[in-house]
């Protein structure tokens, strides 16, 4: 992973290593994570790579799908103690999700037990956001992963 990130490995080559960690067993943990494409985002490869890049981390992630509403973040959130929801976007229009997130989890009080993470979009898209109430907002997947598995108190 930090070698993709610092661009000394191509992304095939770190989609091969994921793929291929996911071979093995994931811990027998409770997840620790929601990860889903956000409202107004249908496409399921921004997720599902996300998605790979957790489990090759061995961070369990509770898969919400695509078109996932804040609600429905909120709901997986709450009902299972997680501390992070993993929010995949595909252009700054979608960051409607994450921003309604966050208000509503402000408004009930549990903003403190969660970590809000978007990723997905494209650099320019990005850049657009950088008023965003996230703990972690980036373009790239692979960094959204790392700073999940640093970040996260086992």
């Amino acid at each position: 992973m930090d070698r993709y990130l610092a661009g000394a490995l191509p992304f095939c080559q770190l989609t091969a290593f994921a793929h291929a960690a996911g071979a093995f067993p994931p811990p027998s943990l409770p997840p620790v994570a929601c990860c889903g494409a956000a409202s107004g985002n249908l496409s399921a490869a921004g997720r599902d790579y996300t998605l790979m890049l957790l489990s090759a981390w061995g961070i369990p992630a509770l898969d919400l799908g695509v078109d996932v509403s804040a609600e429905a973040y909120l709901s997986a959130i709450t009902e299972n103690n997680l501390q992070y929801a993993v929010c995949v976007i595909f252009k700054a229009a979608d960051a409607e999700c994450p921003r309604r997130m966050h208000e509503l989890a402000e408004a009930r009080g549990i903003r403190g037990r969660f970590r809000l993470v978007v990723c997905g979009a494209s650099e320019s898209e990005t850049a657009l956001l950088r008023d965003l109430p996230a703990d972690f907002l980036t373009s790239r997947s692979a960094a959204a992963a790392q700073w999940v598995m640093n970040t996260w108190k086992k």
